[in-house]
């Protein structure tokens, strides 16, 4: 299931959005999510939209093209009040809801509104648990003694501190608990105050959101820890919810746009600099020109950590960048997970990430001058050959296994420890097509340990790192 609750583009929301585009930039920056999340929806997924008059007809036309329509839910946005219009107009107190599906038939579990306790229907007949069936309209919640339907409107709810939420956790779960089951995947790419992952978490269903800028860390963030935590609010004390807390939940933060442009280093040797710097040069369309246009980017920010430092790669844990520090302009170095980024490059299916270890060795050479070890390999906390791994699978379903380390500066000893290390420590066992692929930091002698008629490969991560990072540009 896909909820979307995008900005409305009304320009006075007053929230941490964007929200005074153009209709064509709104559009463009919608297409890129709605591509991307129709793609993603299985057979019997649905997607929800929500929106209001400004952009109502024009997100209709462009999920027109890409998902079936199913319907308009009516959402009711407050009882005897709503949005705030000129003089001699109605009130609009309401926003669209549309349901869009992959196929004809998504999957629909029907729910049912239970009937005011005492009540009695027209003929005499109410028998217990039953209930009249949710409309369109999602916010009826009872009937009246003239057996009619009561509207009445969700109130902004609190969301764990003094900040309030208009899409509360009662819509979202309606949402939820009809168009999926427990442990099935929700995806909001807007995940603005948390109200989605909240309630999916409730419910017992895994989420991935999304969200841009600092919205997340300031909002968001705190809020699924206190949901983490047990929080009363929203649905927690539902009869069929009753949530205590549990459960865990990770965040990503991506590298943006301004840290890339933060991050270039430019070099420029005193040769470069006194060529730029002649008289000729300065011509419009000389040489100055033609080198700032073409060709310093691309020459002189190579080895910028933005732009992937290889070298960096000798110890995988201490890989930093320069990020913007939430609310300021200031910006604060900060560690890059180069395993996790690795993951994903690949589209590895994780099954185990060890942890790190590390040991030490003692060395001697042999009669004939060869680095051997002295003893065995001993694990130390402190110890500077560092190991940790990952295994899974791509998605050709090549078997692979991704081995990082700390490079010591000593490349004889660091891959005489980590032979001794895969043979003895891990007892991989490559004898038995384990693994199709095995990736290393560092260049190493891993082949060695090959024999007929195994038939597994040895990558540099520093190498497939770099294509799958800028694959698809001319970078």
């Amino acid at each position: 299931m896909v909820y979307m609750d995008p900005p409305f583009n009304t320009g006075n929301d007053g929230f941490a959005y964007k929200d005074g585009y153009f209709h064509s930039s709104w559009l463009s920056m919608m297409q890129d999510r709605v591509t991307l999340v129709a793609a993603m929806l299985k057979d019997d997924g649905t997607l929800y939209a929500h929106i209001d008059y400004t952009e109502k007809e024009r997100l209709r036309l462009m999920l027109d093209s890409c998902l079936q329509y199913v319907t308009e839910i009516v959402w009711r946005i407050g009882w005897l009040s709503g949005y705030k219009t000129k003089a001699n107009k109605f009130i609009r107190n309401h926003d669209t809801i549309y349901q869009y599906s992959k196929s004809e038939k998504p999957l629909f579990n029907k729910t049912y509104i239970p009937y005011p306790e005492g009540y009695v229907r027209r003929d005499g007949n109410a028998p217990e648990g039953a209930g009249y069936p949710l409309e369109d309209t999602w916010n009826c919640s009872e009937l009246d003694s003239m057996n009619s339907i009561q509207i009445i409107s969700f109130s902004k709810e609190k969301v764990g501190d003094d900040s309030l939420t208009q899409k509360n956790e009662n819509l979202l779960k309606r949402m939820m608990v009809t168009s999926s089951n427990r442990g099935d995947l929700v995806l909001d790419p807007f995940l603005g105050s948390g109200t989605t992952a909240s309630v999916a978490t409730k419910l017992g269903r895994r989420w991935i959101c999304c969200e841009i800028g600092d919205r997340a860390l300031q909002s968001a963030i705190p809020r699924l820890k206190r949901v983490i935590a047990g929080d009363p609010y929203g649905i927690s004390k539902d009869p069929d919810v009753q949530w205590e807390g549990g459960g865990s939940f990770k965040y990503v933060v991506l590298e943006s746009f301004e840290d890339t442009l933060n991050n270039l280093a430019l070099s420029r040797t005193p040769q470069q600099q006194a060529a730029l710097d002649f008289t000729a040069a300065q011509d419009v369309g000389g040489l100055r020109e033609q080198y700032i246009l073409r060709y310093q980017l691309d020459v002189e920010s190579r080895g910028s950590a933005s732009l992937l430092n290889v070298r960096a790669f000798n110890d995988p844990t201490a890989y930093k960048l320069k990020a913007k520090t939430p609310g300021s302009d200031e910006s604060r170095e900060v560690n890059v997970d180069l395993l996790e980024t690795f993951n994903w490059l690949l589209g590895l299916t994780v099954q185990q990430i060890t942890a790190p270890r590390s040991f030490r060795a003692e060395f001697e050479r042999d009669e004939e001058g060869r680095l051997q070890l002295k003893g065995r390999l001993r694990q130390s906390d402190d110890g500077p050959f560092w190991f940790r791994t990952v295994t899974g699978t791509t998605p050709e379903g090549r078997k692979t296994l991704v081995i990082w380390r700390k490079l010591t500066g000593e490349p004889e000893q660091d891959n005489l420890v980590l032979e001794e290390w895969f043979k003895n420590k891990q007892a991989y066992s490559v004898r038995d097509d384990e693994f199709d692929l095995i990736y290393v930091n560092g260049d190493n002698t891993l082949e060695n340990l090959r024999v007929d008629p195994e038939t597994w490969k040895v990558r540099l991560i520093e190498e497939d790192f770099h294509r799958l990072m800028f694959e698809g540009t001319e970078a």
